[in-house]
């Protein structure tokens, strides 16, 4: 029943501790034997979406040697719709923009969609694999003739008549068979982010880019890709305060204006009678008291190796989830040292979502960071130090990055 037998390459290569797996409902997190038992089953196809890490990026179930053995020899992956698929995927376009930047590669339905969009005109210069070494403007291209004929007798318009600028042309995407559609505005990819149909690893593109790149990796779209992760009640909670703000908008200027007026009678107040000011009771200041937190996204780690860099223990923690990301770019892990400033080998690592703390303990707990070096993984627990609580000051620092993270998400954190 399994397919042709597994090749000695696929024998001998090491089977990474966990796989990613691109499923109907969104990405997961399985582990190798689940995965085995799936692809046996015939649940998992050959044209599934996997990824683990030491792979270059995200490839077919047929593609990876480790799995590919376990397909039944009947496995519709290359089905005449997968073969369509693939067909359709060979021909891919560059082109070049006006300052003669190489952009692509494109399927041809982006090629027309950016004609249509009077992205691309007929002299611009487009090139396939197919065509040797040679650029050939697009008017003299047969692919393309009927398309630049259409968007000439009626070219897309922002409603007023006048063609829309490359600008507005929105942003293209692949989905999770890598096929290419667009355009769609930011609040289309954060709707297809929400229903799991595109992930923050999925790559986007729009006219002024050099390359196809990951939404995670986009600036102008972490706020998108990071809201999209939140649980449901926490994005609605982000639409209603995003709704206070519009609705508060009409009523600032009269808010200001009562407490300006206010202002200038108690002003006036105070002229006639200062003592009066001046017996204003002020009030008392609370007692600050230790608060114990139960749900917070942070994993205490042991084990760790003494000259371990943070980018390599965030490689390794980033496959539970989503790792904050500091003002400064590295990311937030707390690595403990002794007092001769020497690391101790534990530390702290802080997830986006308090949801990667199961799933850091359930896959990395007594998983090796390095040969020899087994990490023990459990949920953060802090306590205050001491009998008294001192409450720490906020600094420059914390400012900075309480803003910071506020730009990502998009609504300030609770403090």
């Amino acid at each position: 029943r399994m397919a042709s037998s597994a090749t000695g390459a696929a024998a001998s290569a090491p089977t990474p501790s966990v796989y990613y797996v691109m499923m109907a409902d969104g990405r997961s997190m399985m582990h190798p034997k689940k995965l085995q038992s799936l692809i046996e089953n015939g649940e998992l196809q050959g044209d599934t979406m996997v990824w683990a890490d030491g792979m270059s990026g995200w490839k077919k179930v047929n593609d990876v040697p480790n799995l590919k053995q376990f397909l039944p020899e009947d496995d519709p992956s290359l089905s005449m719709g997968a073969a369509m698929r693939q067909a359709a995927e060979t021909t891919q376009w560059y082109y070049l923009n006006a300052q003669q930047e190489q952009q692509g590669p494109f399927d041809p339905s982006v090629v027309r969609s950016l004609i249509a969009h009077g992205t691309l005109q007929g002299d611009t210069l487009l090139w396939c694999k197919d065509m040797g070494e040679t650029w050939s403007p697009i008017k003299d291209l047969t692919d393309f003739e009927q398309d630049l004929k259409r968007a000439k007798e009626n070219p897309k318009s922002a409603g007023d008549g006048k063609p829309l600028p490359p600008a507005a042309t929105g942003w293209y995407y692949r989905d999770k068979y890598r096929a290419q559609k667009g355009p769609v505005n930011e609040a289309a990819l954060g709707k297809l982010m929400e229903t799991k149909e595109l992930t923050g690893d999925s790559l986007v593109w729009k006219d002024g880019m050099k390359e196809w790149s990951a939404i995670n990796t986009l600036p102008e779209l972490a706020t998108l890709a990071l809201t999209s992760m939140l649980p449901e009640e926490a994005r609605m909670k982000i639409k209603e305060e995003e709704e206070k703000l519009a609705l508060s908008g009409g009523g600032a200027g009269a808010a200001a204006t009562g407490a300006a007026a206010t202002a200038s009678e108690e002003n006036a107040k105070e002229g006639e009678d200062e003592k009066a000011g001046q017996k204003r009771k002020r009030k008392k200041k609370k007692t600050k008291k230790w608060k114990k937190f139960e749900n917070t996204p942070h994993v205490y780690v042991q084990g760790l190796p003494p000259d371990a860099s943070l980018q390599e223990i965030h490689d390794h923690f980033k496959k539970a989830g989503l790792i904050v990301k500091l003002p400064s770019g590295e990311p937030k892990i707390k690595m403990y040292k002794d007092k001769s400033g020497k690391p101790k080998g534990d530390g702290l690592v802080s997830y986006m979502k308090v949801e990667s703390v199961p799933l850091a303990i359930q896959f990395l707990h007594e998983s090796e960071i390095r040969p020899g070096f087994k990490l023990t993984v459990q949920k953060a627990e802090f306590q205050q130090k001491g009998d008294k609580f001192i409450a720490r000051k906020k600094t420059k620092t914390d400012i900075k990055f309480q803003k910071f993270a506020a730009q990502q998400v998009g609504f300030l954190f609770e403090t």
